[in-house]
């Protein structure tokens, strides 16, 4: 589980993405990275501050790319 982690946390995304399709590349990479530290904590019954520090990074770094992909990518109706 360390090699995934470490794998999908310098993961680069594929090129040629719009930058709405790299946000969401990056949303998903983001959820999997902590989902994988989550995992890793309850395995390792791990309380150490700075890995808990590292999954509260990753949920606020997931509030923050949500809202960017909400401002700049959400389709918005036309209006009448």
């Amino acid at each position: 589980m360390h090699k995934q982690l470490g794998q999908r946390t310098h993961e680069k995304a594929p090129e040629g993405m719009t930058p709405c399709e790299e946000a969401e590349w990056n949303l998903q990479r983001l959820q999997d990275i902590l989902q994988l530290r989550q995992e890793l904590a309850i395995l390792h019954d791990d309380n150490e501050p700075n890995h808990q520090q590292e999954i509260e990074n990753t949920k606020r770094a997931i509030e923050k790319l949500k809202k960017w992909i909400k401002d700049n990518c959400d389709e918005k109706p036309p209006c009448p």
